[in-house]
């Protein structure tokens, strides 16, 4: 007997297997009873949302067209892992952290910044957005569950938005984010701010996770 699904929508099924990986290593009970649940909404909704689109679309054209990107991607992808592998058979392309560490000590003096940088969480909602105060504390926050329902959040309702905590990126693009008029400046901003900037129409919370300043060393 095959395996018993967690979940159907019409003709589509989830299972077990499918949701396994979803809950981080050393997540609580009610971490990961949110996580699941979260996901398991998200895909019956997406589900019932695809049955809908498919009914409705009309043009036969243009769901052909779509089919045949869908498949052109599928190939790609399948492609570009293949490519991987045998880029992984082929090439010692492993380099460890303590080589990693000894080149920037070797060469830091050849590693300055060119330009201000920071990592941030960013988040730009129009206003009058629910759960803006909610939204407020999750972006601070470093618990796991708060930081998937932030991502949820913006999904929804942000215009644009910024949650890789390991990315660097420099501060004159997330200035560009904000609306004319707001200033964001270096030498007032500290790792751990939370700021907040309203123009006439949006919204923006930035998390300051880390800056580095122009001139400085570059982070490793």
């Amino acid at each position: 007997m095959g395996e018993e699904p967690v979940v159907r929508v019409f003709d589509n099924y989830l299972y077990e297997k499918d949701i396994t990986d979803l809950v981080p290593i050393g997540a609580s009970a009610e971490d990961s009873t949110k996580l699941v649940k979260r996901y398991l909404d998200t895909w019956i909704k997406q589900q019932l949302i695809l049955n809908k689109a498919k009914l409705n679309l009309s043009d036969d054209v243009a769901f052909n067209n779509i089919e045949k990107q869908l498949d052109d991607y599928r190939t790609s992808l399948i492609i570009y892992a293949y490519q991987r592998e045998l880029i992984k058979q082929k090439l010692d392309t492993v380099v460890s952290d303590a080589e990693i560490q000894e080149y920037y000590n070797e060469n830091v003096d050849n590693l300055v910044l060119r330009d201000d940088i920071i990592r941030a969480r960013y988040i730009k909602v129009p206003k009058g957005a629910p759960e803006l105060a909610q939204a407020r504390i999750w972006c601070e926050s470093d618990d796991p569950a708060d930081l998937a329902d932030l991502e949820d959040y913006c999904h929804q309702y942000a215009q644009s938005f910024l949650l890789n905590d390991q990315e660097w990126i420099i501060l004159e693009n997330l200035r560009l984010e904000l609306g004319s008029g707001l200033a964001l400046d270096a030498e007032e901003i500290e790792p751990e701010d939370l700021l907040q900037y309203e123009d006439s129409l949006h919204v923006y919370l930035i998390n300051v996770l880390d800056i580095r300043k122009k001139d400085a060393p570059a982070p490793v």
